[in-house]
């Protein structure tokens, strides 16, 4: 024990600088991998985190169809505990300039700290004061205004919202509000439309201003049931009509898009761990090598492996306590950008943390590695110095075509001991190549599909009327008698209860052409005992075609409607489901044709658009696009930072793989220098080993890539129930190989110049 003390520290005093440069760089690769795997953590377990921080999900989400809020009748009922409510009321900004007032915000009032909204900036209104407000990022931003400031608004009287009359002159007189906070909520996620709150105070204060409909979150004691509690809901006297619907803090799709991050984060920690692992190991096994000369000695002094083995345990332990140390700083470091991007609002602590589990489980495997690089220099035999032989299979393909080619391709074929290349490395390259190209495939794919509304089921071209205000019969004249309309549907939009659960529901009457839901498989219902179901409720439900489901209104009026077809809705994409109208209507009584679907003919004239808009108001977003998509939207960016990081690490590895052939090969290259190879050659032979392996990988890469890319895709769109397809660009299948090559290239240019200016004797000194 006494000689391998003394061993070490003769180790130590030699090559003290050289590992601590070990230890540093394995520590930074292994602390970005940690991150990486601490950040998928953290991404995953956002969701939960953030609603556990809220009190957790309400219990029930009520609507209120028009009217006083009853939320405080609510709050009374035997078994609610908690109630917090908004209403959506007439009143709109005017922006800081003076311009022209716009209805896009949505304009709220009551508990400004519902639904998990939390204060980014300035506080929260005071219940009690009548004219304060909060606001989005984004309705800050359109009115160009700061916390503090003053807010001067317009509004509707109730009669003007029950005329949908919001193209008159206002009727309530205009008043000043105050902006006291900015805030930020999970639903931001999924509809970033400019919003703002105003003070439950404003509703008293303001009894002129006209309501909308409101919308009550409950939470219930333990022991209270939610059906008992809506049922006493419903025959609060005076109610105006209530609808429930399944909530929650964070919604399926926001829960969705994470899950669709975190397993990209996985994906790229995955991959990245296979390339830290061959980095650390070549950096960790190159250090902790001895010499052939230096085990024989050795062995002649009556060392056995296993003191060899021993000796190089304890070098490793304290290259790997450098190790642990920066792995775990730069680690805490990076577990602090995720969530990434937009997610990052589902995050409820902000800030670097360090995760026990990822850092625990990464420290072992670091350890692991640099101990099996280790033991593995420590084991192998001598080197065979009979390098330049035989070219194997490979290179025998290109023996008439040139020496040049011919040696490289020999190179390319074996490592530098001789044997055949291990088909280890090539296929982690591969790997990592299928990886960037398919993460590129997913996001043109992704790109591609939040910008075509096609694919939600948009197979109009422009809507017409307002989905919150009842529609009157003569509605739908202007639009039949106008010869412009090559097609036309009137439809309205609710809730249905379908086998239990609240489903949203699409309703239509086809008056000219043809325009009804897309049908995935199947078809679109077109009778009255026919119901087509999304993607998402049929797997919800577990029903298919041929299924006859229950289907029951607010009111209790129920019928068993046969599933007739897998379908697109344009306001719920794979989520919702559609019937006709009259079949609605005999479900929801009070039920009206609100909404107008329009394709206009060929050679219609430019103001057909603004001669119909002007017969009835439309909101902004009015069938807007699907909660689903828009979440998608949010996470666009993903794949392709998967595909910048993967670039990265493909870079890194193809730099550093090259550079050390090379200098793995130092023996091979003096003697090709020594045979009169000149430099033009030396240069030829390395840039052709790096052009070899590269059509290799690209061969196996690129292929495997589109499949993955496009099976990706194909299991997004058939998740979100919408129509499918992938986008495959052309220039992306030829551009890839060309720029694989000119990269490798790039990289081989150093090593090949390296070579070519190192003299024969200083080639060998190399080995």
């Amino acid at each position: 024990m006494a000689v391998v003390i003394f061993r070490v520290r003769a180790w130590v005093r030699n090559y003290w600088r050289a590992g601590m440069l070990v230890g540093l760089l394995v520590g930074v690769i292994a602390g970005l991998v940690i991150g990486l795997a601490a950040g998928a953590r953290r991404t995953a377990s956002a969701p939960d985190r953030y609603t556990a921080e809220f009190d957790g999900d309400p219990d029930l989400r009520v609507y209120q169809l028009g009217g006083k809020p009853l939320d405080r009748e609510v709050a009374a009922i035997d078994g609610v505990r908690d109630v917090q409510a908004i209403s959506f009321v007439a009143a709109f900004p005017l922006p800081a300039d003076g311009s022209t007032p716009s209805i896009d915000p949505e304009p709220w009032a009551g508990d400004d700290h519902i639904a998990g909204a939390r204060v980014v900036e300035g506080r929260f209104t005071d219940p009690a004061a009548t004219d304060e407000f909060t606001a989005n990022a984004e309705l800050v931003e359109l009115l160009g205004a700061e916390v503090g400031d003053q807010v001067q608004m317009i509004a509707f009287d109730q009669e003007q919202v029950d005329a949908n009359a919001f193209d008159n002159e206002p009727a309530v007189p205009a008043f000043d509000t105050t902006l006291v906070g900015i805030t930020q909520t999970p639903a931001d996620f999924d509809d970033p439309s400019p919003t703002m709150i105003l003070s439950r105070g404003f509703l008293e204060a303001h009894p002129d201003v006209g309501l909308v409909w409101t919308l009550i979150d409950i939470r219930l004691d333990p022991d209270a049931s939610a059906d008992a509690v809506l049922d006493e809901i419903r025959e609060i006297p005076g109610a105006p009509g209530f609808f429930t619907d399944p909530t929650q803090i964070i919604s399926a799709d926001a829960r969705r898009a994470v899950r669709f991050q975190a397993i990209a984060l996985w994906l790229v920690t995955a991959i990245a761990a296979l390339v830290a692992a061959v980095v650390v190991g070549q950096l960790a096994g190159r250090l902790f090598a001895s010499s052939s000369g230096d085990r024989r000695s050795l062995s002649a002094l009556g060392w056995r492996r296993r003191d060899v083995a021993l000796e190089q345990l304890v070098q490793v332990s304290l290259v790997a306590a450098v190790a642990w140390l920066v792995a775990a700083a730069v680690a805490f470091l990076v577990s602090g950008l995720f969530p990434l991007g937009a997610l990052r609002r589902f995050e409820p602590n902000d800030g670097a943390g360090l995760d026990w589990t990822a850092t625990g489980a990464g420290l072992v495997g670091v350890f692991a590695v640099i101990v099996l690089a280790g033991v593995l220099a420590s084991w192998r035999l001598p080197e065979r110095d009979d390098r330049i032989r035989s070219s194997g299979r490979l290179a025998g393909l290109f023996t008439g075509a040139g020496f040049t080619l011919a040696t490289g391709a020999h190179f390319a074929a074996t490592g530098a001991s001789g044997r055949r290349r291990a088909a280890g490395a090539v296929a982690l390259s591969s790997l990592g190549l299928a990886g960037l190209v398919g993460s590129a495939v997913v996001g043109l794919s992704v790109a591609h599909l939040v910008d075509d509304p096609g694919r939600w089921g948009v197979n109009y071209e422009q809507v017409f009327g307002n989905l919150f205000i009842p529609g009157e019969p003569s509605f739908v004249t202007p639009f039949i008698e106008d010869s412009n309309v090559s097609a036309l549907s009137a439809v309205t939009a609710g809730t249905l209860t379908i086998e239990g659960r609240d489903v949203a529901v699409f309703a239509g009457e086809p008056i000219r052409g043809e325009i009804v839901p897309v049908a995935l498989s199947g078809r679109a219902p077109v009778l009255d005992d026919e119901i087509g179901l999304g993607a998402e409720v049929a797997r919800r439900l577990g029903v298919g075609i041929g299924d006859v489901v229950s289907v029951s209104g607010s009111e209790g009026a129920s019928a068993d409607l046969r599933v007739v077809g897998i379908v697109v809705t344009p306001d719920e994409a794979g989520n919702g489901a559609a019937l006709t109208f009259a079949s609605y209507a005999a479900l929801e009584p009070s039920a009206t044709q609100n909404v107008m679907l329009v394709r206009f003919g060929d050679d219609a004239p430019a103001d057909a658009v603004e001669r119909l808009a002007a017969a009835s108001f439309t909101p902004p977003e009015s069938l807007g696009t699907p909660t689903s998509v828009a979440a998608l939207k949010r996470v666009v960016p993903a794949p392709f930072a998967l595909a910048i990081l993967l670039t990265f690490l493909l870079g890194v590895v193809a730099a550093y793989g090259l550079a050390m052939s090379v200098r793995a090969r130092s023996r091979d290259l003096a003697v090709l220098r020594a045979l009169g190879c000149n430099d033009r050659q030396l240069r030829a032979v390395i840039h052709w080993q790096a052009s070899l392996l590269a059509a290799l990988i690209v061969l196996v890469g690129l292929p495997f890539g589109v499949i993955l890319g496009r099976r990706v895709v194909r299991q997004l769109t058939d998740t979100l129930g919408i129509v499918p397809g992938a986008t495959v660009p052309v220039l992306l299948v030829i551009a890839t190989p060309v720029i694989v090559l000119l990269a490798v290239n790039g990289f081989a240019w150093s090593p090949g110049r390296r070579a070519t200016r190192t003299t024969t004797s200083e080639l060998l000194r190399d080995r």
